[in-house]
């Protein structure tokens, strides 16, 4: 799950998967701002065909975190 949460993440902020470090966070990169943030919410829940509540989405600061909430809501499903 992790490549393919890095591919849209690279889509999103024009990045190659490659650039796209494992600790990459809201904040801590020129490319990863709160509008992208939004982006980001959309693109990953038409992805994985799932919704994010919006305490889940102020929560996804980071890709582990990402990674956690989707395994969390696919788990779920």
């Amino acid at each position: 799950m992790r490549d393919r949460v890095k591919a849209v993440m690279a889509a999103v902020f024009g990045l190659r998967p490659s650039e796209i470090p494992d600790d990459l966070a809201l904040g801590h990169s020129d490319c990863w701002d709160s509008v992208r943030h939004m982006s980001l919410v959309l693109a990953l829940e038409d992805a994985f065909r799932v919704t994010f509540s919006v305490e889940e989405i102020v929560e996804m600061t980071t890709l582990p975190r990402i990674l956690k909430t989707l395994d969390e809501k696919l788990a779920a499903a």
